[in-house]
């Protein structure tokens, strides 16, 4: 069965707890709680408190627990966004790539044939086009990468 739990105290207890706000503790009370485990248990708790107390008075505003949890959850939402989209930039990365490959392809395969037949002017716009494109791509995986 539980046994019922009982906070050691003692008749000088306060006393001890007022010499100690006081900054002043008497030498008998003094003697006392050398040997009373409840009048130590009380300086200990009221020094605690007292450092407690000093650390809090500094000129730095202890911020309000609502600010902590929103800022806490915009962290964990933020790194939840970042999470989802990475498979997302890894796909467009990975379309540009192949793209950019046929593209490639398509020059090697068809281009000498096509080159005699079509006018300077299309030949022109065309490697424009892909000079735009590759630029564009160099660019985009830059910035995804700075990004980061």
């Amino acid at each position: 069965m539980l046994e019922e739990f009982s906070v050691p105290s003692c008749e000088y207890e306060e006393q001890v707890v007022a010499a100690l706000g006081a900054g002043h503790v008497p030498e008998p009370l003094a003697a006392h709680m050398e040997n009373c485990a409840a009048c130590r248990d009380a300086k200990l708790v009221f020094r605690f408190l007292e450092s407690a107390s000093a650390a809090q008075q500094d000129d730095t505003p202890a911020a309000a627990a609502g600010l902590i949890w929103w800022r806490a959850r915009l962290y964990e939402k933020r790194a939840l966004a970042a999470r989802s989209v990475k498979p997302i930039r890894t796909v467009q990365t990975i379309a540009i790539v192949l793209a950019l490959v046929v593209a490639a392809i398509f020059a090697v395969v068809a281009g000498p044939a096509w080159i005699g037949k079509a006018p300077p002017l299309v030949i022109a716009v065309v490697i424009c086009g892909c000079g735009l494109i590759a630029s564009a791509a160099g660019l985009w995986t830059f910035w995804v990468r700075a990004a980061k």
